[in-house]
């Protein structure tokens, strides 16, 4: 039986994440524009090169996906082009299939660039049992301005049997090469099954230095990363931000429960979810949360994930401002929906203690920074907002004496102790 001193959860390892979390966000202003384009489905956004911001939209089931695209910083929208989705022929025997687009990039030479997914399967809704759930990503690509469009093929997700997650944007370093995160995981087959301690996720990063013609994996951001999200830094450091999820493992503290165990008043509750036992390997997410970390080897290995905002605050991105102000923009799901977001100025080693909240409109939040330092936010509005559209913020950070006025705080490392 379960008491209300018998257990932890992540808060007890991330005394400072807690405590921030815990406080009420501080509400910070932002323009908010609901435009007419439809169907959005987690947006991603970037800047070409030629300053022109570019996002993406489609209808569930279709075959196209569109770009959409503003010069004036956000303010206004256009269609910008209609893309085909070039998906494979669906697998055999799948009875679910869904198609869309993941994230959009634009290279160096102004060649456009999405993301595409596939996802099938016997619709059981266990992405590690099915035995003939398939998830495929592909990247197409345009060099004539979103004209004309050349798949440049599947991503490889060896030795995992599926690729394809949440949404990502694909990223433009400095020297013109291409990165782009997305998630790979472990599926059953016919005479092999999936053993517990497999069924996890990671998100596997894949490089071009042809302007996007040619793709091979370079790295993995780890295990239980997913809708990650670069950032690079002056001195070549990426930093990374990952919605960080995963249940219980052997090597947790024995007493790590999942919050869902938790009533309205923070105390542990078997009511919350039957006879089921929380204290169970392999039971619900005791982690479901937004970490940062970072690579100094231009991607090929990754520092061990730091635990930055609280639970069910994901989806992050990432800019950095003219001043090397690193932001962290980032969807909630805790109080409603809507966006938050928290700084660093000292390229993600400290985090503000200060949680400052936009609105409570929408979800998935994504962003980039304008020259003159100003934030464009996409998001798409709430589900009910039939249908889903585009939404966009546009805002500016608070003063830096703002920001300090509740200091600052080093994130820990992701993993519990056990000690």
């Amino acid at each position: 039986m379960i008491t209300p001193t018998d257990y932890t959860t992540w808060a007890d390892h991330h005394p400072e994440v807690a405590e921030n979390f815990a406080a009420k966000p501080l509400p910070w202003p932002c323009q908010q524009i609901t435009t007419d384009l439809a169907f959005c489905h987690q947006p991603t956004i970037v800047k070409g090169p030629d300053g022109a911001l570019v996002t993406h939209g489609a209808e569930f089931g279709g075959t196209d996906t569109l770009l959409w695209r503003s010069i004036d910083g956000g303010l206004t929208w256009q269609q910008h082009a209609s893309a085909p989705l070039m998906a494979p022929p669906a697998p055999e025997g799948v009875t679910q299939i869904s198609e869309a687009a993941l994230g959009v990039g634009a290279t160096a030479t102004g060649t456009l660039l999405i993301a595409c997914r596939q996802f099938a399967g016997a619709g059981t809704g266990d992405i590690f049992r099915d035995p003939i759930h398939t998830d495929r990503t592909w990247i197409i690509r345009s060099v004539d301005g979103g004209r004309t469009w050349q798949n440049t093929g599947q991503l490889d997700p060896a030795p995992y049997d599926n690729i394809g997650g949440a949404k990502a944007r694909i990223h433009r370093m400095c020297e013109g090469r291409l990165l782009y995160p997305i998630n790979a995981r472990p599926s059953a087959r016919p005479g092999r099954e999936v053993a517990e301690h497999e069924m996890r996720e990671r998100a596997l990063l894949f490089e071009s230095s042809d302007d996007g013609a040619t793709w091979h994996r370079i790295a993995s951001l780890g295990e239980d990363t997913d809708e990650s999200d670069l950032l690079e830094l002056p001195s070549g450091r990426i930093l990374a931000s990952t919605r960080f999820q995963r249940r219980k493992l052997p090597e947790d503290p024995a007493d790590l429960i999942c919050p869902l165990f938790l009533d309205e008043e923070g105390r542990a509750s078997l009511e919350r979810h039957g006879d089921i036992d929380p204290y169970e390997v392999g039971n619900h997410s005791v982690i479901k949360n937004t970490c940062i970390l970072h690579s100094d080897d231009g991607g090929a290995t990754w520092s061990e994930p730091r635990l930055v905002t609280g639970w069910l605050q994901q989806t992050a991105g990432l800019v950095r401002l003219s001043d090397g102000t690193v932001v962290m923009p980032y969807g909630h799901k805790d109080e409603g929906h809507g966006q938050r977001f928290v700084l660093s100025y000292d390229e993600g080693e400290t985090w503000s203690n200060a949680v400052f909240e936009l609105n409570r409109f929408g979800m998935y939040a994504h962003s980039v920074a304008l020259d003159d330092d100003t934030i464009v936010t996409v998001t798409e509005t709430p589900r009910w907002h039939r249908p889903v559209r585009l939404h966009v913020l546009r805002w500016q950070v608070p003063p830096r004496n703002v920001v300090a006025e509740r200091g600052f705080f080093r994130p820990r490392p992701v993993t519990p102790s056990s000690t």
